[in-house]
């Protein structure tokens, strides 16, 4: 168990299986290449502050995702149990190009904007919300075959402000 991981620049590759048991963080020049699996213990946080995560392993998240900017890349499943919270720094689009992700509880996005592309897909399970509480834009950029998606077995709640939310992508509905 690895306590406190933060990568400030250059690259760092995670191999085989990893438990973090406090906190990761990525922040702006950082390549996180992920090909095992990374386990963030109950009650840590996983805060993608800038840079790049990529890779084909999945990455479980017992605690809390904090998408504050960068690009998360590859094939591996991000898989969080505990909450998502996604907040712009300084205007940065939070952009995912080929992964899934799963929101099981909470995502609060309070601002800025998300960008899917090459397939990657969000899907918040039953029992799970999406709570848009401020203003921003749910893009996916390049040909219909390639669109990323929006997939709410849960709810999705809009609340807090009257800025506009756009979703530009398919979204399927089966929620509330």
């Amino acid at each position: 168990d690895v306590p406190f991981f933060r990568l400030q620049g250059g690259t760092t590759t995670l191999s085989s299986d990893v438990k973090i048991g406090n906190r990761m963080e990525v922040n702006q020049g950082a390549l996180l290449d992920v090909l095992g699996t990374v386990n963030i213990q109950q009650d840590g946080t996983f805060s993608m502050l800038g840079g790049t995560m990529r890779g084909s392993g999945g990455i479980n998240i017992q605690g809390v995702l904090n998408w504050q900017g960068g690009l998360i890349s590859g094939i591996g499943l991000v898989n969080v149990t505990g909450d998502v919270i996604i907040n712009s720094t300084n205007g940065a689009t939070m952009q995912a190009s080929g992964r899934q992700f799963l929101v099981q509880k909470a995502c609060n996005w309070t601002s800025g904007n998300i960008e899917f592309s090459d397939g990657a897909l969000m899907q918040v399970a039953v029992g799970g919300v999406l709570r848009i509480l401020g203003g921003g834009s749910f893009l996916s950029p390049g040909t219909f075959s390639q669109q990323a998606q929006l997939i709410t077995y849960g709810s999705l709640v809009k609340e807090g402000s009257a800025a506009d939310t756009n979703i530009y992508a398919r979204w399927l509905n089966y929620g509330a």
